[in-house]
């Protein structure tokens, strides 16, 4: 399948996307946040690189889409660069959570973005920083303590870019 990379300067709200599908071509094209991009995210990983300093208060928000759903929310995650910098699993978790395993301190970071049906695992610059599976109990919000299940289990055909 093809990754999918989104270049995301948190700091300027620019963004390129660039799908690899491994035919040695790189090819970069202008992403507005707030339009549709397809993804497959069972096939593909989410790519994203970010310039943005810990404690700078930037937010990089990702909604998933179920298109066969007309499109219908599937899930997404937000990452908060706070100090320490926390993520936030959407239509799940109430609060931002510090990643288990902090990732590394410098300003270029490269997020891989994994989601296998309920589970998100996320690597920074290399390192594992979060291998986390969503269930009644790390979705604690309880606007969505009913449906949370109905939301997570879909498939994600495409990801927004929040305009946060």
């Amino acid at each position: 399948g093809c990754n999918i990379n989104i270049l995301a300067d948190t700091c300027s709200n620019a963004n390129s996307v660039w799908l690899n599908c491994n035919n040695g071509t790189d090819m970069w094209n202008p992403v507005v946040r707030g339009t549709d991009i397809p993804a497959d995210m069972e096939t593909s990983y989410l790519h994203v690189r970010t310039y943005s300093t810990v404690g700078s208060g930037n937010v990089i928000m990702v909604f998933y889409y179920d298109e066969d759903k007309a499109p219908i929310f599937a899930g997404g995650i937000a990452i908060f660069f706070s100090s320490p910098v926390k993520y936030i699993l959407l239509y799940c978790q109430r609060y931002y959570t510090t990643f288990p395993t902090s990732p590394p301190v410098e300003d270029i970071k490269h997020w891989v973005i994994q989601k296998h049906g309920y589970r998100t695992v996320i690597f920074c610059n290399g390192e594992l920083v979060l291998n986390i599976t969503v269930s009644s109990d790390t979705c604690d919000d309880p606007k969505y303590a009913d449906i949370w299940d109905t939301i997570w289990r879909r498939d994600v055909d495409s990801i927004i870019f929040s305009s946060m």
